[in-house]
């Protein structure tokens, strides 16, 4: 992979993370596929994994809208799929419990 192809892998991953972190884009499930993306990253698809986690708390409660969030932006580079990644958690606002 070049340094140039990785670079703008790198920030095409890290625009998603800043759309999802201002609220501009949900934290929901995209396409198996990915969803293409443009202009600059033409060539490039975001593909994104939500699960609920199961973590409790010291009382041993079930903490309530915690996520587990998957980012992925793949390209294709001289016949293969490039990936590259970022896992993180997230408490979504609006998901605390009653």
């Amino acid at each position: 992979i070049s340094q140039k192809e990785d670079a703008r892998a790198q920030r095409a991953l890290s625009n998603r993370l800043m759309e999802l972190e201002a609220g501009a884009v949900a934290y929901a499930n995209s396409s198996a596929s990915g969803d293409k993306l443009e202009g600059e990253f033409e060539g490039m698809r975001v593909r994104q994994t939500v699960l609920p986690l199961k973590l409790t708390d010291a009382k041993g409660q079930l903490i309530e809208g915690l996520i587990s969030v998957n980012v992925e932006v793949l390209w294709e580079n001289r016949g293969q799929e490039r990936v590259k990644a970022v896992t993180f958690y997230a408490y979504p606002q609006g998901t605390a419990a009653q």
